[in-house]
């Protein structure tokens, strides 16, 4: 199967990650995406997050926050 970093041709100035809870296991696995734009909206849904054990913390760990503003 081919990754997103695979479709990516150019840099993109912006990249929205939205997918109803599976924002960390996204993360975890690609964490080439944080570098992937200079900005980058993250939206999480916590019930979702919840419902799979997890919440906004799991998935903070996973990200420099150092590295954002």
């Amino acid at each position: 199967m081919m990754g997103a970093h695979h479709v990516l041709c150019d840099r993109p100035d912006f990249v929205k990650i939205d997918i109803e809870g599976f924002e960390y296991e996204l993360l975890l696995e690609n964490s080439w995406i944080l570098n992937s734009a200079p900005a980058i909206h993250l939206e999480l849904h916590i019930p979702h997050l919840e419902r799979r054990g997890l919440d906004f913390r799991d998935i903070s760990r996973l990200i420099d926050l150092e590295k954002f503003d």
